[in-house]
């Protein structure tokens, strides 16, 4: 009885997700500054991190990194499943651009912070979780950047981004 339960369970999701999903450029921009959030916050505290205090904001940064994981992988996929294939109009557009540098500087600086403490992070147990996570991290970024790109020619053409 449980396994009909879950076949109907995997079945509603699968539908659900493939279903196509159309943004508009408000949407965009609201789950691009959440995202930003994210990043800052991860940023924030990988900048802390020393050997000093390592035992005790590892783990915290692992929890962060693993939320910005999370909603990176979530809108990644959403952002792909975007069929509609539309091209926002110039000023969306540019509204757009401008949410995704800042999305992208964001998520540089969390790739810069990490890369500044490697040698506390090699040394710690949690050094598999964090490189696992910050590679899945960078896929996720650059899934939603390379997904949005195709919609943005304005952006693209003038080096917007």
């Amino acid at each position: 009885m449980q396994f009909k339960h879950l076949t109907l369970l995997t079945a509603a999701v699968s539908v659900t997700y493939a279903q196509t999903v159309s943004f508009n450029a408000t949407e965009i921009i609201q789950e691009l500054m959440a995202l930003t959030n994210l990043a800052q916050v991860t940023n924030s505290l990988a900048g802390t991190i020393t050997l000093g205090n390592a035992v005790s904001t590892l783990p915290v940064l692992v929890t962060d990194l693993t939320a910005y994981a999370a909603a990176l992988a979530a809108d990644a996929v959403e952002i792909a499943q975007d069929a509609s294939g539309s091209v926002f109009d110039t000023t969306d557009q540019v509204a757009i651009c401008a949410s995704l540098n800042q999305f992208i500087a964001a998520d540089q600086g969390v790739v810069s912070s990490i890369g500044g403490i490697t040698n506390i992070i090699t040394v710690s147990p949690l050094n598999a979780v964090i490189t696992s996570l910050f590679n899945y991290v960078n896929s996720c970024a650059s899934s939603i950047v390379g997904s949005l790109t195709p919609s943005l020619p304005n952006c693209v053409s003038t080096g917007s981004i």
